[in-house]
Formats: C-alpha cells, structure tokens, sequence
C-alpha cells in the first residue's frame, strides 16, 4: 500500500480547470488560512446567487499539509464555495483514492491531523476508511444512548411482573424516573450504552454515596437492572455494573435500627390514640390524627404486621377472629393468617361503624376517596407527628416528644420483642407470626403450623392493651394509661 502523490493536475468530478500546487507543505493554521483566504477567478467568472440552473465552472487548487511523517493530508480549496476541505490521498489495492475528512474553518488543523492519522492507521491494516466510516455511521444509528435504553426500559419495567407476581406501583417507577433524571442522566444520558464503562458507572454513583447512601444503593440497583437489559437487547456484550457492591461506592448499608419500645412505653402511646380523637368526624383535638389513622396505629401494635398490609386491609380478608392475607400482599408471597384478639375485633368494629357510610371495600379507606386505601406512608407521618418530629423543626408540645424517636416499623420490631421477652414466645414461633421466612432446612422439614399457639400469644398479647375508661390496670403487666 503506496500513498500516491502525483505532481499533475487532478481531474475533478466537476468539469473546469483545477490546479495541484506543489509548494512547500503547509505547517501553521495561519498557514493554512492564508492559503483559504487567496481568491480564485472561475473560468468565466463565478456564478452569483439565483443561477443555480446552471453548471457554473470552477477552478480547484489544494496544498499538501504536513503532519508528522504522516502522508497524504491536503487542503483543497474551491472558487465556487466559501469553505475549504480536508482531503486525505492514498491508495489502496492499487487504485487512487481520496477521503474528504472535513471542512475548514470548522474542523481545526489539529483536528484534521487526528482524524487523517485514523485513517492512516486504517489504510496500513488494509480497511477502506471511507467503507469503515459508513459502517460506523450505521453502527451509531442502531447504538442506543443511555437516554434512549432508559426510556425503553422503564416502558418495559413498569408493566413487567416482580418477584411478588404483580408489577411495580406507579410510585416506585415515578421514583426510578427521578432517580435517573437527578443523579444519573446528567452524566450518563448522552453517552453511547458502548461507551459506558465499570469504571465511570463507579464514579458516578460515589457521587451519589455522599449525599444518601440509601439512594446511591437504589441508584446502583437501578443501573444494574438497565444495563442488564442493554446486554440482552444485544447493545452490550457484557453488563458493566455486574458485581458492583454497595462497599465499592461507598454505600454499605447503614446498620439495622434497633429501636424498640418498651410495654409502658406502647401502652403511652395506645392511650395517646384514644386521648387524641374528639368529634363524630373523628378529628383529633391536635389535628394530627383521624379515627381510621388511630385504629389503623392499634392494628399495627395488636398483630405485628406490615404498615403496608395493615393499610391495604380488606372486610373481605375478615373472617371473624382470623385476618387471612393473600399471597400477593405479603412480602414472603405466602398466605399468612393472623388471629384477631378481642381488642383487635373492638378496633375492627369501631372502623366499621365510622366508615359504614363509604362503603369502601377498604377496613382503613383513604380520607379523600372511598375507593382508596389509607396510603402506608401517611401511617408513618402520623407516628412522627404524635412525636413532634414530623417536620424538620420539631414540635416540642406534641405528646410523645419526651420518648425516644421511634417509626412505625419499629411497632413491629417491638411486638417481636415483647412477645419473646413477656409472652416467653420461642423466636421461631414470633418469625412465624411475622410472616418472615424460616430458614430453609426448617421450612423443608417442619411442616407444623403451630396455629393453637399462635393463637395464644396474640390473645395474651391484646390482653396487655386492655383496661377500662377510667385506666384501671387489667394485669400486673399493664401499665396504667397516663390521660393528657
């Protein structure tokens, strides 16, 4: 492979006269635009504007351009156009060849060494970079970029099936969507998925790690789900994000909370639920809870279920003392029942008369719309604000301000507790009653259901919360309700 650099007049495409100069190769930009800039007379005069009818004749000239040892860079310039072209000769299975690389002023002298440079390399390795250009070209229009495999993802992720059998609530795709557009796509969005590397997916998300672990957690399974799709889309031959831990970005999980409330301090709390509602509308006197918000707090403490299974609870799932939840609302995907003591039973039926009017399919319907469940994050809102801590400024008159903070999922972490420590339940019995996955040796060979005792430690467990209008103690494990 030869570069051929003929010292005659090149025959243009176009008829008119060209002219080859040359010179001295040209070394400098102002070089090379002190040559752009000389004019050049058409045979015949140039053409003005509105004579496009016509084929006007030209004159052509070009001048070699050094780069380097490099051969085969000219600068051509045309009299009928104001820009000039970069053109790399050379010549490959000999035959004559030219590459048009660019247009002068916009593409630099130091951009037009690079990209004739590439097309040397090509050239010595026998490819046409005039085929391999238009391959790539083609190549780019199929490549996604990171913007255009999200959008087809989450089109695809919010209709797919979860591992719980249903697809994800409108919520968490809404969420994913505002974790891309804050703290990925500003970097990652206009980039080709090719492109996209282990080491800047890294970078990225320890940006994230910073500001909220948990969400840089999120965010790093997020991108772990959508370059997975890439990779079976045929985008990528390998997932980058694969094997990525949280540690690797500085996003280990925080340790789990160990908070939970003593039996004095839930009885404060239970007697605070009752003491906070007046009125028939059932509006509490500090305007922070709501009957169905109240009595939905008590079904938390009584059963030691899920803030999202007790807010989406039906009459339907109802069946006299017995609460059966389906499969697909629990978080283990297996039917799970509980057992309504008679304080449970009380709380159920003192919903139902208040919400007797909606007829909402719902036991804890939303406040605006019947047809609605109470939504499980209002749940958590209204234990802060009982504790002042609803805001970022606290409220330092709210009833419960003087215990230790405490969430709603620490009611049932509490439940757990007490009925192991009061109840002198066995841990494998309390898993059990949470619903929680046993390990599996134990799930494949004990197949008891041990319902009678379940049973037992719910009864004994409501007991604890009973005590007349007047706050008499019903057990000597009861503390007396302190009425505010």
């Amino acid at each position: 492979m030869g570069i051929d650099m003929p010292k005659k007049s090149i025959d243009s495409e176009n008829s008119g006269a060209n002219e080859l100069d040359e010179s001295k190769p040209l070394t400098r930009d102002r070089q090379v635009a002190s040559f752009c800039s000389q004019k050049q007379e058409s045979k015949g005069g140039i053409k003005g504007e509105g004579c496009a009818e016509e084929n006007p004749k030209y004159k052509k000239s070009r001048r070699r351009v050094d780069n380097q040892g490099a051969v085969g860079l000219w600068i051509e310039r045309r009299s009928d156009r104001q820009v000039s072209t970069w053109v790399y000769r050379f010549r490959l299975a000999g035959r004559q060849c030219e590459l048009r690389l660019g247009s002068y002023p916009s593409m630099s002298l130091k951009s037009a060494r690079a990209a004739h440079k590439n097309a040397v390399s090509l050239v010595d390795q026998g490819i046409d970079p005039r085929k391999h250009r238009s391959a790539e070209r083609a190549r780019n229009l199929a490549a996604w970029t990171m913007h255009d495999a999200f959008e087809r993802w989450i089109e695809k992720y919010a209709i797919a099936n979860t591992k719980r059998g249903t697809a994800p609530s409108s919520r968490t795709v809404a969420q994913q969507k505002s974790r891309w557009k804050l703290h990925l796509a500003p970097r990652l969005g206009g980039l080709y998925v090719r492109d996209v590397t282990r080491q800047l997916l890294i970078d990225v998300l320890s940006g994230v790690s910073p500001k909220a672990k948990e969400e840089a957690r999120k965010c790093l399974g997020l991108i772990s789900m959508l370059m997975e799709y890439c990779e079976d889309q045929e985008q990528i031959a390998q997932n980058p994000a694969a094997g990525i831990k949280p540690a690797k970005i500085q996003a280990r999980p925080n340790r789990p909370r160990e908070r939970h409330l003593n039996l004095e301090e839930l009885q404060e709390l239970w007697g605070e639920l009752d003491n906070s509602q007046c009125g028939k509308e059932g509006i509490a006197s500090t305007a922070v809870l709501t009957l169905t918000m109240a009595n939905a707090i008590k079904l938390l403490i009584l059963t030691g279920m899920r803030r999202e299974e007790v807010a989406a609870m039906t009459w339907r799932e109802v069946r006299g003392h017995e609460w059966c939840i389906g499969s697909e609302r629990t978080k283990s995907l297996k039917g799970h029942r509980v057992y309504l003591s008679s304080q449970a039973r009380r709380t159920l039926d003192e919903q139902l008369k208040h919400t007797e009017n909606l007829n909402s399919p719902y036991v804890f319907p939303s406040r605006d719309c019947g047809s609605k469940h109470l939504h499980p994050d209002s749940i958590t809102t209204a234990v802060a604000r009982l504790q002042g801590r609803a805001k970022k400024k606290h409220n330092h008159l709210a009833p419960l301000y003087s215990l230790k903070h405490f969430t709603a999922h620490d009611l049932r972490r509490s439940a757990a507790t007490l009925w192991t420590e009061r109840l002198t339940a066995d841990p494998l019995l309390v898993e059990k009653m949470l619903s929680h996955s046993l390990p599996t040796l134990i799930e494949t060979y004990n197949r008891s259901e041990r319902w009678p005792e379940m049973i037992h430690v719910w009864k004994r467990w409501g007991e604890l919360f009973e005590s007349n209008e007047a706050g008499e103690v019903q057990s000597n494990n009861v503390v007396a309700f302190r009425p505010r």
